[in-house]
């Protein structure tokens, strides 16, 4: 249950008050992975290994689930409105993290910018983000991921 991932999250981390869940670069290539989180600035190169992942996802027979975050999102910037046109064609789920100093003075004071600036947009795009892969995630699938470690 969501209650027992929550318990063991908090034995296993003791007095931490911020868990990060990372994978190393090129994960994506794990297909076994019930959820994949590609996370991309919106720029050409990103745009072309997401066509190349798009592409490993066409080949398996069971695609998994993947949330697309692209981060430092200008909404002003044609450019950038065009690369997250493309990912909504091609992904389900899609989310964008404004671009946004408030990131670095956040990091710069040793927080994380929702304790920062809370009230931000930016703030609010990372919770977004946290949401949209909370709701593509069963709690059974919260609880397999927290004990494969």
């Amino acid at each position: 249950s969501e209650a027992d991932l929550i318990d063991w999250i908090a034995a296993e981390t003791g007095d931490l008050d911020r868990v990060i869940f990372d994978r190393p670069a090129g994960s994506y290539e794990n297909f076994g992975s019930t959820l994949n989180v590609c996370v991309a600035i919106p720029d050409v190169s990103s745009l072309i290994g997401a066509r190349n992942l798009k592409i490993n996802f066409e080949t398996i027979d069971d695609t998994p689930r993947t949330l697309c975050v692209l981060n430092r999102f200008d909404a002003g910037n044609s450019l950038h409105q065009e690369i997250r046109a493309w990912y909504q064609q091609n992904f389900s789920e899609v989310v964008t993290v404004s671009e946004s100093p408030l990131v670095s003075e956040a990091l710069a004071e040793g927080a994380t910018v929702v304790d920062w600036a809370p009230d931000a947009t930016v703030s609010a795009d990372f919770v977004a983000a946290f949401n949209a892969v909370r709701l593509l995630l069963t709690v059974e699938e919260r609880v397999a991921v927290a004990i494969c470690r």
